[in-house]
Protein backbone atom coordinates (compact mmCIF):
# COMPACT_ATOMS: atom_id res chain seq x y z
CA UNK A 1 0.00 0.00 0.00
CA UNK A 2 1.30 3.32 -1.15
CA UNK A 3 -0.01 6.69 -0.40
CA UNK A 4 1.02 10.60 -0.87
CA UNK A 5 -0.93 13.90 -1.29
CA UNK A 6 -0.29 17.50 -2.57
CA UNK A 7 -2.31 20.90 -2.65
CA UNK A 8 -4.44 19.42 -5.68
CA UNK A 9 -5.43 16.05 -4.01
CA UNK A 10 -4.06 12.69 -2.27
CA UNK A 11 -4.11 9.35 -3.57
CA UNK A 12 -3.16 5.60 -2.49
CA UNK A 13 -2.57 2.60 -4.71
CA UNK A 14 -2.75 -1.45 -3.48
CA UNK A 15 -0.35 -3.86 -5.43
CA UNK A 16 -0.08 -7.35 -4.91
CA UNK A 17 3.62 -9.13 -4.69
CA UNK A 18 3.77 -12.61 -5.44
CA UNK A 19 6.78 -14.97 -4.57
CA UNK A 20 6.70 -18.65 -5.78
CA UNK A 21 8.85 -21.53 -4.96
CA UNK A 22 11.75 -21.09 -7.08
CA UNK A 23 12.03 -17.46 -5.72
CA UNK A 24 10.72 -15.30 -8.88
CA UNK A 25 8.63 -11.91 -8.50
CA UNK A 26 5.82 -11.14 -9.80
CA UNK A 27 4.17 -7.61 -8.59
CA UNK A 28 0.65 -6.38 -10.23
CA UNK A 29 -1.69 -3.50 -9.59
CA UNK A 30 -5.07 -3.96 -7.59
CA UNK A 31 -6.19 -1.09 -7.28
CA UNK A 32 -5.73 3.04 -6.54
CA UNK A 33 -7.60 5.80 -5.99
CA UNK A 34 -7.32 9.66 -5.66
CA UNK A 35 -9.11 12.32 -3.85
CA UNK A 36 -9.16 16.24 -4.76
CA UNK A 37 -8.01 18.50 -2.12
CA UNK A 38 -10.91 19.89 0.15
CA UNK A 39 -12.01 23.71 -1.01
CA UNK A 40 -10.81 25.25 2.43
CA UNK A 41 -7.18 25.05 2.57
CA UNK A 42 -5.40 22.71 4.96
CA UNK A 43 -1.50 21.74 5.34
CA UNK A 44 0.33 19.14 3.90
CA UNK A 45 0.89 16.94 7.16
CA UNK A 46 -3.20 16.44 7.34
CA UNK A 47 -3.45 15.82 3.47
CA UNK A 48 -0.73 13.00 3.88
CA UNK A 49 -2.81 11.94 6.47
CA UNK A 50 -5.98 11.89 4.73
CA UNK A 51 -4.06 9.94 2.30
CA UNK A 52 -2.86 7.21 4.68
CA UNK A 53 -6.69 6.69 5.36
CA UNK A 54 -7.35 6.18 1.51
CA UNK A 55 -4.45 3.69 2.06
CA UNK A 56 -6.03 2.06 5.17
CA UNK A 57 -9.81 1.47 3.53
CA UNK A 58 -8.05 0.36 0.72
CA UNK A 59 -6.70 -2.52 2.25
CA UNK A 60 -9.50 -3.43 4.16
CA UNK A 61 -11.56 -3.52 0.93
CA UNK A 62 -8.78 -5.40 -1.05
CA UNK A 63 -8.74 -8.29 2.10
CA UNK A 64 -12.28 -8.27 2.17
CA UNK A 65 -12.53 -8.69 -1.78
CA UNK A 66 -9.32 -11.07 -2.58
CA UNK A 67 -9.85 -14.76 -1.62
CA UNK A 68 -6.26 -15.43 -0.48
CA UNK A 69 -4.47 -14.84 2.27
CA UNK A 70 -1.96 -11.85 2.52
CA UNK A 71 1.25 -13.08 4.30
CA UNK A 72 2.14 -9.60 4.83
CA UNK A 73 1.09 -5.90 4.41
CA UNK A 74 3.54 -2.91 4.34
CA UNK A 75 2.33 0.85 4.08
CA UNK A 76 4.43 3.20 2.16
CA UNK A 77 4.49 6.92 2.78
CA UNK A 78 6.96 9.45 2.11
CA UNK A 79 5.58 11.95 5.02
CA UNK A 80 7.42 11.97 8.10
CA UNK A 81 4.61 13.88 9.79
CA UNK A 82 2.55 10.95 9.05
CA UNK A 83 4.99 8.37 10.71
CA UNK A 84 5.95 10.62 13.62
CA UNK A 85 1.24 10.64 14.49
CA UNK A 86 1.55 7.35 13.87
CA UNK A 87 4.09 6.38 16.27
CA UNK A 88 3.02 8.89 18.97
CA UNK A 89 2.08 7.47 22.12
CA UNK A 90 2.15 10.23 24.47
CA UNK A 91 0.53 13.78 23.10
CA UNK A 92 -2.36 14.42 22.33
CA UNK A 93 -3.78 15.84 18.83
CA UNK A 94 -6.58 17.70 17.53
CA UNK A 95 -9.97 16.09 16.43
CA UNK A 96 -8.24 16.50 13.08
CA UNK A 97 -5.74 14.31 13.61
CA UNK A 98 -7.41 12.13 16.22
CA UNK A 99 -10.26 11.02 14.03
CA UNK A 100 -7.65 9.90 11.85
CA UNK A 101 -5.08 8.05 13.85
CA UNK A 102 -8.05 6.25 15.26
CA UNK A 103 -8.85 5.00 11.55
CA UNK A 104 -5.60 4.22 10.68
CA UNK A 105 -4.46 2.61 13.99
CA UNK A 106 -7.57 0.15 14.43
CA UNK A 107 -6.88 -1.46 10.43
CA UNK A 108 -3.10 -1.58 10.95
CA UNK A 109 -0.23 -1.82 13.24
CA UNK A 110 2.92 1.03 13.85
CA UNK A 111 5.67 -1.82 12.42
CA UNK A 112 3.76 -2.42 9.46
CA UNK A 113 4.23 1.69 8.26
CA UNK A 114 7.70 2.35 6.50
CA UNK A 115 9.32 5.19 4.93
CA UNK A 116 9.76 5.64 1.17
CA UNK A 117 11.24 8.30 -0.76
CA UNK A 118 9.33 10.56 -3.11
CA UNK A 119 11.23 9.64 -6.22
CA UNK A 120 10.33 6.11 -5.90
CA UNK A 121 6.72 6.34 -4.86
CA UNK A 122 4.30 5.18 -7.06
CA UNK A 123 1.56 6.85 -5.24
CA UNK A 124 3.28 10.17 -6.39
CA UNK A 125 1.72 10.24 -9.65
CA UNK A 126 -1.89 10.33 -7.98
CA UNK A 127 -2.28 13.64 -7.09
CA UNK A 128 -0.43 15.55 -9.45
CA UNK A 129 -1.58 14.55 -12.51
CA UNK A 130 -0.12 12.99 -15.39
CA UNK A 131 -1.01 13.77 -19.35
CA UNK A 132 -1.42 10.48 -21.61
CA UNK A 133 2.11 10.08 -22.98
CA UNK A 134 3.50 10.42 -20.03
CA UNK A 135 1.46 8.13 -18.22
CA UNK A 136 2.55 5.11 -21.32
CA UNK A 137 6.29 6.12 -20.23
CA UNK A 138 6.06 5.78 -17.38
CA UNK A 139 4.08 2.69 -16.10
CA UNK A 140 5.13 2.40 -12.23
CA UNK A 141 1.47 3.39 -11.43
CA UNK A 142 0.58 -0.13 -13.00
CA UNK A 143 3.54 -2.24 -12.26
CA UNK A 144 4.61 -0.55 -9.01
CA UNK A 145 7.90 0.84 -7.93
CA UNK A 146 11.55 -1.15 -8.73
CA UNK A 147 12.02 -2.10 -5.36
CA UNK A 148 9.09 -4.65 -5.29
CA UNK A 149 10.21 -6.78 -8.14
CA UNK A 150 13.73 -7.69 -5.79
CA UNK A 151 14.30 -9.46 -2.42
CA UNK A 152 13.38 -7.78 0.72
CA UNK A 153 16.80 -6.54 1.23
CA UNK A 154 17.17 -3.95 -1.77
CA UNK A 155 14.42 -2.42 0.29
CA UNK A 156 13.93 0.97 1.22
CA UNK A 157 15.58 1.30 4.91
CA UNK A 158 13.54 2.24 7.57
CA UNK A 159 14.67 5.66 8.83
CA UNK A 160 14.86 6.75 12.23
CA UNK A 161 12.10 8.79 12.74
CA UNK A 162 11.85 11.57 15.29
CA UNK A 163 9.61 12.50 18.08
CA UNK A 164 7.16 15.08 17.89
CA UNK A 165 7.89 18.10 19.88
CA UNK A 166 5.79 20.40 21.82
CA UNK A 167 5.45 23.51 19.59
CA UNK A 168 3.89 20.80 16.79
CA UNK A 169 1.05 22.60 15.11
CA UNK A 170 -0.56 18.88 14.98
CA UNK A 171 -0.86 18.87 18.13
CA UNK A 172 -3.44 20.07 21.25
CA UNK A 173 -2.16 22.58 23.05
CA UNK A 174 -1.80 21.44 26.63
CA UNK A 175 -3.76 23.78 29.08
CA UNK A 176 -1.25 24.19 31.92
CA UNK A 177 -3.11 23.63 35.74
CA UNK A 178 -1.43 24.92 38.61
CA UNK A 179 -2.47 23.89 41.82
CA UNK A 180 -2.33 27.04 44.54
CA UNK A 181 -2.54 25.83 48.46
CA UNK A 182 -5.60 26.99 50.13
CA UNK A 183 -3.87 28.15 53.70
CA UNK A 184 -7.54 29.73 54.43
CA UNK A 185 -8.12 29.47 58.24
CA UNK A 186 -11.46 27.26 59.04
CA UNK A 187 -12.26 30.02 61.67
CA UNK A 188 -12.31 32.39 58.26
CA UNK A 189 -14.55 29.70 56.33
CA UNK A 190 -16.90 29.68 58.66
CA UNK A 191 -17.36 33.48 59.01
CA UNK A 192 -17.52 34.35 55.37
CA UNK A 193 -19.50 31.20 55.04
CA UNK A 194 -22.53 33.14 56.95
CA UNK A 195 -24.62 36.37 55.69
CA UNK A 196 -25.65 37.52 59.22
CA UNK A 197 -24.63 38.80 62.24
CA UNK A 198 -27.48 36.76 64.28
CA UNK A 199 -26.72 33.82 62.72
CA UNK A 200 -22.69 33.94 62.80
CA UNK A 201 -23.10 34.34 66.49
CA UNK A 202 -25.65 31.36 67.09
CA UNK A 203 -23.06 28.84 65.64
CA UNK A 204 -20.17 29.74 67.26
CA UNK A 205 -21.74 29.99 70.53
CA UNK A 206 -23.52 26.39 69.95
CA UNK A 207 -19.73 25.42 68.56
CA UNK A 208 -18.12 26.86 71.95
CA UNK A 209 -21.00 25.15 74.14
CA UNK A 210 -20.05 21.96 72.73
CA UNK A 211 -16.47 22.78 73.39
CA UNK A 212 -16.76 23.28 76.66
CA UNK A 213 -19.32 20.10 77.27
CA UNK A 214 -16.19 17.67 75.78
CA UNK A 215 -13.80 18.86 77.85
CA UNK A 216 -15.99 18.55 80.94
CA UNK A 217 -18.55 15.37 80.29
CA UNK A 218 -20.11 16.26 83.58
CA UNK A 219 -22.70 17.49 82.98
CA UNK A 220 -25.73 17.06 80.05
CA UNK A 221 -25.78 19.40 77.12
CA UNK A 222 -28.00 22.37 77.37
CA UNK A 223 -30.37 22.24 74.52
CA UNK A 224 -30.75 26.51 74.35
CA UNK A 225 -28.63 29.37 74.44
CA UNK A 226 -28.22 31.65 77.09
CA UNK A 227 -27.29 35.59 76.78
CA UNK A 228 -24.17 34.71 78.18
CA UNK A 229 -23.34 32.60 75.34
CA UNK A 230 -24.27 34.83 72.90
CA UNK A 231 -22.12 37.55 74.30
CA UNK A 232 -18.83 35.23 74.65
CA UNK A 233 -19.63 33.67 71.09
CA UNK A 234 -19.15 37.87 70.09
CA UNK A 235 -16.00 38.25 72.05
CA UNK A 236 -14.60 35.46 70.64
CA UNK A 237 -15.37 36.80 67.16
CA UNK A 238 -13.85 40.35 67.98
CA UNK A 239 -10.73 38.72 69.49
CA UNK A 240 -10.29 36.54 66.11
CA UNK A 241 -11.28 39.53 63.92
CA UNK A 242 -8.71 41.99 65.62
CA UNK A 243 -5.89 39.58 65.84
CA UNK A 244 -6.22 39.41 62.25
CA UNK A 245 -6.11 42.55 61.31
CA UNK A 246 -4.74 44.42 64.64
CA UNK A 247 -1.93 42.50 65.50
CA UNK A 248 1.08 44.80 65.08
CA UNK A 249 -0.87 47.22 67.64
CA UNK A 250 -1.72 44.48 70.19
CA UNK A 251 2.24 43.40 69.88
CA UNK A 252 2.97 46.87 70.62
CA UNK A 253 0.30 47.50 73.61
CA UNK A 254 1.80 44.01 75.33
CA UNK A 255 5.13 44.26 74.86
CA UNK A 256 6.47 46.21 78.14
CA UNK A 257 9.60 47.61 76.26
CA UNK A 258 7.37 50.06 73.98
CA UNK A 259 6.28 52.38 77.13
CA UNK A 260 8.03 55.02 75.96
CA UNK A 261 5.80 57.54 73.91
CA UNK A 262 8.02 57.60 70.99
CA UNK A 263 8.28 54.02 70.13
CA UNK A 264 4.71 52.88 71.15
CA UNK A 265 3.87 56.15 68.72
CA UNK A 266 6.35 55.33 65.91
CA UNK A 267 4.64 51.54 66.04
CA UNK A 268 0.97 52.56 66.35
CA UNK A 269 1.50 54.85 63.08
CA UNK A 270 2.21 51.72 61.22
CA UNK A 271 -1.52 50.62 61.42
CA UNK A 272 -2.58 54.41 60.02
CA UNK A 273 -2.46 57.67 62.13
CA UNK A 274 -5.91 57.03 63.13
CA UNK A 275 -5.66 53.79 64.59
CA UNK A 276 -2.65 56.63 67.57
CA UNK A 277 -5.23 59.09 67.68
CA UNK A 278 -7.75 56.68 69.12
CA UNK A 279 -5.12 55.69 71.86
CA UNK A 280 -5.99 52.44 71.51
CA UNK A 281 -5.65 50.06 75.19
CA UNK A 282 -6.39 46.22 75.91
CA UNK A 283 -9.73 45.63 77.82
CA UNK A 284 -10.56 42.05 78.32
CA UNK A 285 -8.13 40.62 75.84
CA UNK A 286 -10.41 43.28 73.48
CA UNK A 287 -8.29 46.10 71.59
CA UNK A 288 -11.05 49.20 72.98
CA UNK A 289 -10.35 53.25 71.90
CA UNK A 290 -9.80 55.05 74.94
CA UNK A 291 -11.01 58.74 74.74
CA UNK A 292 -11.66 61.63 77.44
CA UNK A 293 -15.07 60.60 78.13
CA UNK A 294 -13.74 58.17 81.15
CA UNK A 295 -16.23 60.41 83.68
CA UNK A 296 -18.71 60.84 81.33
CA UNK A 297 -22.39 59.54 82.86
CA UNK A 298 -22.64 57.09 79.85
CA UNK A 299 -22.70 53.73 79.45
CA UNK A 300 -18.88 51.57 79.73
CA UNK A 301 -18.91 50.05 76.39
CA UNK A 302 -19.95 54.13 74.87
CA UNK A 303 -16.95 55.07 76.62
CA UNK A 304 -14.50 52.55 75.12
CA UNK A 305 -16.44 51.32 71.86
CA UNK A 306 -14.21 48.20 70.65
CA UNK A 307 -11.96 48.55 67.75
CA UNK A 308 -12.89 47.07 64.54
CA UNK A 309 -10.97 47.18 61.10
CA UNK A 310 -12.48 48.97 58.19
CA UNK A 311 -12.71 46.07 55.52
CA UNK A 312 -13.83 42.73 57.05
CA UNK A 313 -16.77 40.53 56.56
CA UNK A 314 -17.50 40.84 60.51
CA UNK A 315 -17.21 44.42 60.24
CA UNK A 316 -19.59 44.34 57.30
CA UNK A 317 -21.99 41.97 59.14
CA UNK A 318 -22.39 44.19 62.14
CA UNK A 319 -22.99 47.05 60.31
CA UNK A 320 -25.68 44.94 58.56
CA UNK A 321 -26.91 44.36 61.33
CA UNK A 322 -27.20 47.59 62.89
CA UNK A 323 -28.12 48.74 59.85
CA UNK A 324 -31.85 46.60 60.50
CA UNK A 325 -31.97 47.57 64.03
CA UNK A 326 -32.52 50.97 63.37
CA UNK A 327 -35.24 50.58 60.42
CA UNK A 328 -32.74 51.46 57.41
CA UNK A 329 -31.99 55.06 58.27
CA UNK A 330 -29.62 56.66 56.52
CA UNK A 331 -25.13 56.41 57.26
CA UNK A 332 -25.26 59.41 60.26
CA UNK A 333 -28.19 57.19 62.30
CA UNK A 334 -26.56 53.70 61.63
CA UNK A 335 -22.73 54.95 62.30
CA UNK A 336 -24.14 56.79 65.78
CA UNK A 337 -25.68 53.38 67.04
CA UNK A 338 -22.64 51.71 66.28
CA UNK A 339 -20.43 53.88 68.08
CA UNK A 340 -22.12 52.78 71.35
CA UNK A 341 -20.57 50.08 71.27
CA UNK A 342 -18.03 49.57 68.37
CA UNK A 343 -15.81 52.01 67.13
CA UNK A 344 -14.83 51.16 62.92
CA UNK A 345 -11.63 52.67 61.70
CA UNK A 346 -12.64 54.99 58.87
CA UNK A 347 -16.22 53.54 59.79
CA UNK A 348 -18.15 56.85 57.87
CA UNK A 349 -16.72 55.41 54.69
CA UNK A 350 -17.64 51.61 55.67
CA UNK A 351 -20.70 52.40 56.61
CA UNK A 352 -21.57 54.22 53.40
CA UNK A 353 -20.09 51.44 51.70
CA UNK A 354 -22.62 48.52 53.35
CA UNK A 355 -25.70 51.31 52.49
CA UNK A 356 -24.90 51.12 49.16
CA UNK A 357 -25.19 46.89 48.94
CA UNK A 358 -28.47 47.21 51.03
CA UNK A 359 -30.96 45.78 48.70
CA UNK A 360 -34.43 46.79 50.59
CA UNK A 361 -32.89 50.43 50.67
CA UNK A 362 -32.30 50.45 46.62
CA UNK A 363 -35.94 49.34 46.52
CA UNK A 364 -37.07 52.39 48.74
CA UNK A 365 -35.00 54.72 46.93
CA UNK A 366 -36.15 53.46 44.18
CA UNK A 367 -37.19 56.05 41.59
CA UNK A 368 -41.24 55.74 40.59
CA UNK A 369 -41.86 54.95 37.01
CA UNK A 370 -43.31 58.09 35.14
CA UNK A 371 -46.17 57.39 31.79
CA UNK A 372 -45.30 59.96 29.11
CA UNK A 373 -48.27 61.60 28.61
CA UNK A 374 -50.42 61.01 25.10
CA UNK A 375 -51.10 63.17 21.93
CA UNK A 376 -53.73 65.76 22.58
CA UNK A 377 -57.11 64.54 20.38
CA UNK A 378 -57.40 66.06 17.09
CA UNK A 379 -60.62 67.66 18.00
CA UNK A 380 -58.24 69.81 21.08
CA UNK A 381 -56.49 71.21 18.25
CA UNK A 382 -57.74 71.55 15.32
CA UNK A 383 -57.70 75.01 14.13
CA UNK A 384 -60.58 77.30 12.98
CA UNK A 385 -63.26 75.95 15.28
CA UNK A 386 -64.91 77.95 17.52
CA UNK A 387 -65.59 77.10 21.43
CA UNK A 388 -67.64 74.43 22.07
CA UNK A 389 -67.87 72.45 18.80
CA UNK A 390 -67.03 69.43 20.88
CA UNK A 391 -69.31 69.47 24.32
CA UNK A 392 -68.90 66.51 26.70
CA UNK A 393 -72.74 65.79 28.42
CA UNK A 394 -72.91 63.85 31.66
CA UNK A 395 -75.70 60.93 31.87
CA UNK A 396 -74.65 60.00 35.19
CA UNK A 397 -75.34 62.44 37.92
CA UNK A 398 -76.55 64.10 39.84
CA UNK A 399 -75.81 61.98 42.80
CA UNK A 400 -77.44 62.39 45.78
CA UNK A 401 -75.26 63.50 48.83
CA UNK A 402 -75.99 62.84 52.43
CA UNK A 403 -75.43 65.84 54.95
CA UNK A 404 -76.33 65.36 57.98
CA UNK A 405 -79.93 64.54 58.24
CA UNK A 406 -80.66 65.36 55.24
CA UNK A 407 -80.16 64.79 51.79
CA UNK A 408 -79.04 67.19 48.93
Amino acid sequence: MFSDASRVGYAAVAYLRFVNTEGRIWCTFVIGKTRLAPIRDISIPRLELSAAVVSVKLRVLVQRELDMTLEQVYHWTDSTSVLKCINNETKRFHTFESNRLTVILNESSRNEWRYVNTDVNPADDGPKGMKLRDFLKNDRWITGPQFLWKEKSYWPKMIDVPEMKDDDPELRKEVQVYATANDEHPVDKLIEFHSSWWKLKKCVAWLMKYKSWLLKRSSELRKHLTVSDLKNAEQVLVGYVQRSSFSAVLKVLRDPRSAANKARKKALKIEGQSIYRLNPQIKDDLLIASGRLGNAPIDESTKHPIMLPHKNHVTDLIIQNYHENVGHMGQETVLTSLRSKFWIVKGRSAVRRNLRRCGGCKRRRAQPGEQFMADLPSHRITPEKPAFSQVGVDFIGPFEVKQGRSYR
